[in-house]
């Protein structure tokens, strides 16, 4: 079953995203009016660029997005929305 997430961010905070099921892949839409930038849970050190208006997928060969647990963080300059979907 795939699930949808629309999130809005605040400018330039870091925002814990939590997955809406267990799932080994994510897909992130960048709707912001600027870069995205895709953080670990662990350390906070950027391993991904989202360019505005594009879309990138995350795929994990165990379920590891847990419910109940931050997948990751997103940061935008600008703010926005952001559109996650969950296989």
């Amino acid at each position: 079953m795939i699930r949808i997430k629309r999130l809005s961010l605040a400018p330039g905070v870091l925002t814990p995203i939590y997955p809406v099921k267990t799932s080994q892949m994510v897909d992130i839409q960048n709707l912001t009016g600027s870069d995205l930038m895709v953080h670990t849970n662990t350390n906070e050190l950027e391993y991904l660029t989202i360019k505005k208006g594009e879309e990138r997928h995350i795929h994990t060969e165990v379920p590891w997005f847990r419910v109940d647990d931050i997948a990751f963080w997103l940061e935008s300059a600008n703010g926005g929305t952001v559109v996650t979907v969950w296989v």
